[in-house]
């Protein structure tokens, strides 16, 4: 019954949590969202993991031996998620920094593009020209020109004969 009393209180830890959350999302911007998203993804799997450990002791296993395990089995999933982790975190840094934004003109390596996404993983942008959309993981977003930070000027030269009439040039 303990065990059972544990489950429910996490679960409503978590339902009231996710709940604050939403609340909070709805009034402010989407680089902010995201990076609230991804912390909440990350609180939730903490508080569950905590839910099932307090569920294991109060089974009678013994705490040392799980936080052994624990730490072994986080190892090994850190070494075999590296490129995983590696993109997770060039995403944060590109959502906080907040250098590029969704609907920027930019440009990396030989793509370039506007960029329709940014996630927590990749980014998403897409080709104007050729109208394909280029899949990037953040950890592979280097060396970046960031093509709508300013405004650019256009010049254009036009030919005009010297019998033309000026009036209806200038209506063209």
């Amino acid at each position: 019954t303990a065990s059972l009393f544990i489950m429910l209180e996490g679960g409503l830890v978590l339902f009231l949590f996710h709940r604050l959350l939403d609340l909070i999302i709805k009034m402010i911007s989407v680089r902010a969202e995201t990076v609230i998203r991804m912390l909440v993804s990350l609180v939730s799997y903490v508080i569950v993991f905590f839910i099932f450990f307090r569920c294991l002791v109060n089974f009678g296993m013994e705490p040392s031996a799980l936080l052994t395990s624990a730490g072994i089995v986080s190892v090994i999933i850190g070494i075999g998620a590296n490129s995983l982790v590696g993109d997770i975190i060039a995403g944060v840094f590109l959502l906080v920094e907040g250098n590029i934004q969704v609907g920027d003109m930019i440009s990396v390596g030989e793509f370039r593009g506007i960029i329709e996404d940014i996630g927590v993983r990749m980014t998403k942008i897409y080709d104007v020209d050729s109208e394909d959309i280029k899949i990037i993981p953040n950890k592979e977003i280097q060396n970046v020109v960031h093509m709508s930070a300013h405004l650019a000027n256009l010049f254009l030269e036009y030919q005009i004969c010297y019998d033309e009439d000026l009036e209806r040039v200038e209506k063209l």
